[in-house]
């Protein structure tokens, strides 16, 4: 039996569960992953057995290390080593793998909604395909698209986020002028835009040649 996509929820109930599964000879024809929860058990079961995963899907996720559990998004209880220990994970996890595809899921009634712990220099240069079904500052997308640590030749860039604003298109634009990868831009939570909104994306499109979807959520084969 040949296991394409592996959709693990609930983990944080019972860690060495999803361990347990990844470590499975099921796991090693695996090219699609969905994952809650993050440790370093987990990084090394997907290291050692699942080298054929290409997509990855983190959905309401937590990130556990030594009995320390945070949620996605470092919360303002969480002290700075915390926040380093989930960056490095989060970074040593997608470093595991030849990751072409990443996916970040937050559902709007999750308390982290509005925060993105993603780093630009987690993203690996394989990465061609961000999509980010998440709240996200001005300031946290422009760092993770335009840093000079951001080596990621995203084509394909799909945003669904209730309150995205010009602010964010403006960083998209950016991004598409100054990288150059960007063929794809999808756009959900919003389908109306304002004058000044729709010039910015105009700009995208015949400016800088890549084209628009709106209320775009899901996966692209580009």
């Amino acid at each position: 039996m040949r296991l394409k996509s592996l959709n693990i929820g609930c983990s944080p109930k019972d860690s060495q569960i999803p361990k347990l599964i990844l470590e499975s000879l099921l796991s090693t024809t695996c090219q699609e992953l969905c994952l809650d929860l993050i440790t370093p058990e987990i990084i090394n079961a997907i290291k050692n057995r699942c080298q054929n995963i290409t997509t990855l899907k983190l959905r309401d996720y937590f990130i556990s290390n030594d009995d320390i559990i945070t949620t996605e998004s470092s919360s303002s209880s969480s002290s700075s080593s915390s926040s380093s220990t989930s960056n490095s994970l989060l970074y040593n996890l997608f470093h595991a793998l030849l990751l072409e595809r990443l996916t970040i899921i937050i559902s709007p009634k999750n308390s982290d909604y509005e925060e993105l712990n993603i780093n630009a220099r987690d993203l690996p240069s394989s990465c061609w395909y961000l999509e980010l079904q998440c709240g996200y500052s001005v300031r946290k997308l422009c760092e993770l698209l335009l840093s000079d640590e951001c080596v990621a030749p995203i084509r394909v860039l799909i945003i669904n986020y209730l309150r995205l604003d010009i602010s964010h298109l403006m960083i998209v634009r950016d991004f598409a002028m100054v990288k150059g990868t960007l063929k794809y831009f999808g756009i959900g939570g919003r389908n109306d835009f304002d004058k000044d909104e729709l010039d910015v994306i105009k700009e995208l499109q015949y400016k800088y040649n890549v084209t628009v979807h709106y209320n775009d959520v899901g996966d692209i084969m580009y």
